[in-house]
């Protein structure tokens, strides 16, 4: 009866691991790849009270990214192109670099302030900013009654 009740705990133990780090990998959704898109890496971490990511964007102008906010995602978007100085008629050995629309989604799942987000790019590096704020979601909140 022991062994059957160490197999339920260890069932118990995995479903929530699993669930925890489905929740903690869900915060950068990816889009599909193959379809021209360049999926540029994220590095997220947090300081005091802010929250950064950082993007990696190198061969991007500051004026062709766009950064937007929707719905509590963040979409960076900007067009990769090759810019070839010269037009010659060339036989490539090998092609590495990618070309095409750069696009990244990261939910913000953290109590922020949507209105004070700032975006600074330097060497390719896209340093985007968040102020964090108190977490009210699930905190009681005692409601006054009115008698009419």
């Amino acid at each position: 009866m022991a062994h059957r009740h160490t197999l339920d705990m260890f069932e118990i133990f995995y479903e929530n691991l699993e669930r925890q780090l489905e929740e903690f990998f869900s915060i950068i959704e990816k889009p599909a790849e193959g379809k021209g898109e360049i999926i540029p890496p994220v590095d997220i971490y947090e300081c005091s009270n802010l929250i950064y990511i950082e993007v990696e964007l190198p061969g991007v102008k500051k004026n062709d990214i766009s950064l937007t906010l929707q719905g509590g995602t963040l979409q960076i978007e900007a067009p990769k192109q090759n810019e070839e100085k010269e037009r010659v008629k060339r036989d490539h050995i090998c092609i590495e670099r990618n070309f095409g629309t750069i696009r990244r989604r990261v939910d913000i799942k953290w109590a922020c302030d949507t209105n004070r987000i700032k975006a600074s790019i330097k060497n390719g590096l896209l340093t985007i900013t968040i102020p964090k704020i108190e977490d009210r979601r699930g905190k009681v909140k005692k409601i006054e009654i009115e008698e009419i």
